[in-house]
């Protein structure tokens, strides 16, 4: 069905009886040529074209007062141009001839149209793979009746022409899936009757105007797929009739505004895929009309807010991949409506037993996704009948390096969540016979013990998956030498001093501090490991210089040995 302002546009044209300078003779001509232009004897239809004279039962032609007010010719296979012709149907208020396979630009005569309501020229190529092409053209802004202009999904490029501003009377404008670039066109905010727009999956740049805000009775804004950047403008939550929102697949940044809440008109919310930060707001919850939401792909971080659970329109909840961490909210065992919901790829840690919950008896449910998280069997066992996808998690536990004294014990685990567990320690990733416990114990250690232990969890009631720790190195060591600082505290008889500390290459340690005895100089690693280092004396200038150029950046001990005594000290080398 036509718009009301169509068919009213069509009763008033009728009754006040317009004149045109062309005639239904010109209208035939021009339709010929167009016929002619694109392939018509291979359209899908072309009943009564060109051998019926009366153009009123052409396939796809409206008359109506003696002109031809209506041309639709949709996915019909138009195959090539559209000619200049095209710009003498100058009565035609609704002009569609989508989902074709035309080529080339779009006439400046498509300026001469000046009574047209709708022009669509969507998604040519549609077969084969050509395009309209080319900009735009800057006569377009003589359609100064449009209400509806659909360009989308060809290969139209450059930027917005300032003529479009004429253009005061448009409510729907898509030139979504083409070439478009600069930034958003401030035209385009100017064009304040829109209650559609959708500019997505083009090259735009820059970041959302805070004019956007004058587009007041927006209610569907689409910007996916472009390359925006920068924050939500404050101004975007202005748009209190907004009833679809779709900011995905760009570059924006910074948090999500608390402000989102007053959008309370939002069905669909898409910030999938930027580079959003922080937690997501709890004001989301105030969005009650809300069926779909997504979030994927950004570094989103903390817990899903509990106030999610009360939207109990909610069909798509989609939060994969980012950092969100805690539990899924118990609450969302109330959205009987829910169709999926999608976590994986995040850092969660539990899951509430949904198990005779709204949300799963409702038989919605399609699509409960929670891989690669933190999860155990304990939250996987309740919930396994409803989760539709491979349940692979993230290793479990924490990678760490454990140092054991040869022929000393310890024993290493790992608290793993689950009823049914059935455990297997590996070492160098070979099952260790008898090792079945959360636990292992490492007894009289020897140099053969040393190397890399890695608990796997099987579990009788989830089937083919295995869960896998972090990996735990065990390095063997010699039995401990005394610590130098420690051993010979008791000692010290000498406190010397030395400079500079830190240093990166030299110490010098004062003759004068030793009571003038040329001393014994060893060096220590933090470990008490001896290293080798260079020193002199020069009894001239009562110093010894120590090279210590050649050692890694770290902490050392220096210990200076006398008739007298010795003394220990530490130093850091830059």
């Amino acid at each position: 069905m036509w718009p009301k302002k169509i068919v009213l546009s069509i009763l008033i044209s009728s009754g006040l009886g317009f004149v045109y300078g062309q005639t239904l003779e010109d209208d035939k001509t021009a339709l010929i040529a167009l016929y002619n232009a694109t392939d018509g004897d291979n359209w899908s239809n072309n009943t009564n074209w060109i051998t019926n004279p009366d153009v009123s039962t052409w396939f796809g032609v409206t008359v109506f007062g003696d002109r031809v007010r209506f041309l639709k010719l949709i996915t019909n296979n138009l195959t090539g141009t559209l000619p200049t012709e095209l710009g003498d149907l100058d009565a035609l208020f609704v002009l569609d001839i989508s989902n074709n396979n035309l080529s080339g630009s779009i006439p400046e005569s498509i300026g001469n149209l000046e009574e047209l309501a709708t022009l669509a020229l969507r998604q040519n190529g549609l077969f084969s793979g050509t395009s309209l092409t080319g900009q735009i053209p800057e006569s377009i802004g003589n359609l100064t009746n449009l209400t509806q202009l659909d360009l989308g999904q060809n290969d139209l490029s450059g930027e917005i022409p300032s003529t479009l501003l004429n253009l005061t009377q448009l409510e729907s404008l898509d030139i979504s899936g083409n070439g478009f670039s600069g930034t958003i066109s401030l035209v385009l905010t100017d064009l304040t009757q829109l209650t559609y727009l959708n500019i997505g999956d083009n090259e735009f740049s820059g970041p959302v105007p805070t004019d956007i805000s004058k587009l007041n009775q927006l209610r569907t804004l689409i910007l996916i797929a472009n390359e925006l950047s920068g924050s939500l403008p404050m101004e975007m939550f202005e748009l209190v009739d907004l009833e679809w929102l779709a900011v995905g697949n760009n570059s924006l940044n910074g948090n999500i505004p608390s402000q989102i809440g007053l959008l309370s008109n939002l069905e669909y919310l898409d910030l999938s895929k930027n580079q959003f930060t922080g937690e997501i707001p709890t004001e989301v919850g105030q969005l009650n009309d809300l069926r779909e939401l997504f979030f994927l792909d950004n570094q989103l971080s903390g817990s899903i807010p509990d106030e999610v659970g009360n939207l109990l329109n909610l069909e798509i909840f989609n939060a994969r991949n980012n950092l969100l961490t805690g539990s899924l909210p118990e609450e969302f065992s109330q959205l009987e409506k829910l169709n999926f919901l999608i976590v994986s790829g995040n850092l969660l840690n539990e899951i509430p037993d949904y198990s005779d919950t709204p949300m799963t008896n409702s038989g919605l449910l399609e699509g409960f996704r929670v891989s690669d998280n933190l999860l155990t069997f304990e939250d996987l066992e309740p919930n396994i009948d409803f989760i539709t996808e491979n349940t692979e998690q993230k290793p479990f536990g924490q990678e760490n390096t454990f140092e054991i004294e040869e022929g000393a014990s310890k024993v290493i685990e790992f608290v793993v969540g689950g009823s049914h567990n059935i455990y297997q320690w590996e070492k160098d990733n070979v099952e260790i016979d008898g090792a079945n416990s959360n636990s292992l114990a490492i007894s009289n250690a020897q140099q053969s013990d040393a190397g890399v232990y890695i608990l796997k969890v099987t579990n009788s009631l989830v089937n083919d998956l295995t869960l896998s720790s972090e990996p735990l190195t065990i390095v063997i060591t010699e039995p401990a030498t005394p610590d130098p600082v420690t051993s010979l505290e008791d000692k010290i008889q000498i406190d010397f001093g030395m400079f500079p500390n830190p240093t990166s290459d030299v110490l010098w340690v004062p003759f004068a501090s030793l009571n003038n005895e040329q001393p014994e100089i060893k060096v220590f690693d933090n470990n008490g490991t001896p290293i080798s280092v260079k020193h002199k004396a020069d009894v001239h200038e009562r110093l010894i210089t120590v090279d210590v150029s050649d050692l890694s950046s770290g902490i050392y001990i220096i210990k200076i040995v006398s008739d007298n005594g010795l003394g220990v000290r530490k130093f850091v080398k830059n």
